[in-house]
């Protein structure tokens, strides 16, 4: 909750600082003469309109503000910055049921929503969105959380026409619906009702091949010599 009242009020300061050092506008009379650096020559502006302080201070604030609303997404953050944003986790879950093997959870209940992060060396790797209404989410909803996180990259919808019958199959119960960021996050929905939303960053994928090529050799130690 934190970042949300850091935010706006950081932007609020650029506005103020902004009013009072943008120059004062100035309308240049018909028979104003405009000094011309070149050659010491001169010439006359006759008409020309210079934007108002106050237009200037206009698109400055709209600037701001929507700086503040592109703030950091929430993958990529650390735990302390979660937080911030959403208050203390509803839960820590055990890392048997966990997002990334091995890995706790942190829960967060947040305006009606459910929130699940897995932080891979301190950073939000994967999120996973639902409500807790357990309803389906909506495509503005989607918007709003592919918005939020995309790191100001763009959101493609992948095309599963083409994979194996088995893999389309197989995506239909569990990713019927999926996206790749031009920033290299992916999203997902995780069943046909689309009632929970998966986004997860390259990092969670790097420690899950780790995590396995890791576990693989451990099984081969672990066999007897019969």
């Amino acid at each position: 909750m934190l970042n949300r009242i850091l935010f706006p009020a950081a932007a609020l300061w650029n506005i103020a600082v902004a009013y009072w050092t943008f120059p004062c506008a100035r309308r240049v009379d018909a028979h104003a003469d405009c000094s011309v650096g070149a050659r010491g020559g001169q010439r006359k502006a006759r008409g020309m309109t210079f934007p108002s302080k106050t237009r200037l201070f206009r698109v400055w604030a709209v600037l701001c503000f929507a700086a503040a609303c592109s703030a950091p997404a929430r993958l990529y953050e650390t735990v302390a910055q979660n937080d911030a944003r959403y208050g203390p986790p509803s839960s820590t879950n055990d890392s048997v049921h966990s997002l990334l093997p091995a890995l706790p959870d942190r829960t967060y209940a947040y305006d009606g929503w459910t929130l699940r992060l897995s932080f891979v060396r301190g950073r939000a790797a994967v999120i996973r969105y639902s409500k807790a209404s357990h309803q389906a989410i909506g495509e503005d909803e989607l918007a709003v959380i592919l918005k939020a996180e995309g790191r100001r990259g763009r959101w493609e919808q992948v095309d599963s026409s083409e994979a194996h019958l088995l893999e389309r199959a197989r995506n239909l119960l569990v990713r019927p619906k999926s996206w790749r960021n031009t920033k290299g996050m992916t999203a997902w929905f995780n069943n046909p009702l689309h009632t929970s939303l998966t986004l997860e960053t390259p990092a969670a994928g790097r420690y899950r091949d780790a995590y396995e090529k890791t576990e693989e050799h451990r099984r081969r130690e672990a066999i007897p010599p019969f």
